[in-house]
């Protein structure tokens, strides 16, 4: 049996994994691909969001369920072990227990690279074989004494998945594991988010947090992930996000200022596949709130306008008072935005109208000078 070893994070799971796994097969003639995540990978201590062991295992078996190639197979070699492996240990694991198997370690030019930093790495020439295919497109190596294919090269990494949101990139299966545990949303902050904005998002999903968990209006979990996804992509394409809001039937359009949380609503909802409808209504209401506010909406809502880093007078009166009366908070920050809106010469817009008309009681009356447009 000739078995190839495709370890990894899998941090998540993506498109060119599997299809390194199909050209390995069809190259070297393998009988099986053992996709093997690790539990913890040595050097990669900064990682922003690592699901669980059980969590990609999962992922992964689901997506190869979906992608179809039965030769292609997960093990859990080791995660169950739960600490930190190496390599050598695992391939030397794998040929006392398989001592009829001939193993084949698949892997992009990159790693190979590094391969002598590797520990043990003498020992892992000698019990392995090597499959190595080209990452880069621009760069090309020499290597010996291996199996190097520089005509096939996958240009996907998981980073790239999230700085792009390109979640087509990512297997339907492990997609549709994602969204019903709601992976990879403070992974999606970072990497879409300039550093000031990433620690705004922080802090408002850890107010949002206690706010939850301090009231018991909701699920504290819930209201945090919702805080981390508010604005996510709150530097979108104009275009981009202008277009996607205008083709959606159920959607107003929003001021072009706030597009922002009516696309985060839409792409959590059609790509990232989310059927979670309230943690959509509050990335949505988030900027112009409506006459329809949940605890939650009103959660998120405060929670963006007494975040750490706002430090305005009024700012530090919210954030004392956020934790005393959540619904008197949310009214009058309502209503002093709406207020510095006019002030700017803007306009308020329709929903936030019926915000302010709905939720009055709790604050203080209507400005009667607030104008109210759907632009």
């Amino acid at each position: 049996m000739k078995i190839g070893i495709l370890g990894g994070t899998f941090n998540p799971i993506h498109n060119g994994h599997l299809w390194i796994a199909d050209e390995a097969i069809k190259r070297n003639k393998l009988d099986k691909v053992w996709i093997v995540p690790t539990y913890a990978t040595p050097g990669k201590h900064s990682l922003i969001e690592l699901a669980t062991g059980k969590q990609r295992f999962s992922m992964i078996k689901a997506a190869i369920k979906t992608h179809g190639n039965k030769q292609i197979q997960v093990k859990n070699f080791e995660i169950k072990i739960k600490h930190t492996s190496y390599t050598i240990d695992t391939i030397k694991m794998l040929t006392e227990k398989y001592p009829e198997y001939e193993f084949y370690l698949i892997m992009g030019d990159d790693a190979y690279l590094k391969i002598d930093s590797w520990k043990d790495s003498d020992k892992i020439k000698e019990l392995a074989k090597f499959i190595v295919f080209r990452r880069n497109r621009e760069v090309d190596h020499n290597f010996e004494n291996i199996d190097y294919y520089n005509d096939f090269s996958v240009d996907i990494s998981s980073t790239s998945v999230f700085k792009n949101a390109a979640w087509n990139h990512i297997p339907e299966g492990a997609r549709k594991y994602i969204a019903k545990h709601m992976l990879y949303i403070k992974s999606l902050a970072y990497w879409k988010l300039p550093s000031v904005r990433y620690t705004h998002t922080l802090s408002v999903a850890t107010h949002a947090k206690r706010l939850a968990d301090k009231s018991s209006f909701c699920s504290p979990k819930l209201a945090y992930k919702a805080g981390l996804a508010h604005d996510i992509f709150k530097y979108e394409n104009d275009r981009i996000m202008t277009n996607t809001i205008e083709a959606h039937p159920d959607y107003d359009i929003p001021p072009m200022k706030v597009f922002h949380s009516y696309y985060a609503a839409i792409w959590f909802t059609d790509v990232y596949k989310t059927k979670n409808k309230k943690f959509i209504s509050a990335i949505r209401k988030h900027t112009v709130a409506d006459g329809k506010m949940s605890k939650l909406d009103k959660i998120i809502y405060v929670s963006d306008k007494i975040a750490n880093d706002r430090k305005g007078s009024k700012a530090r009166i919210f954030r004392k008072r956020a934790y005393e009366d959540l619904n008197s908070t949310f009214a009058q920050a309502l209503f002093y935005s709406s207020e510095k809106v006019v002030e700017k010469g803007g306009y308020v817009h329709f929903k936030t109208k019926q915000a302010l008309k709905k939720y009055w009681i709790y604050g203080k009356p209507q400005n009667k000078s607030i104008k109210s447009t759907k632009r």
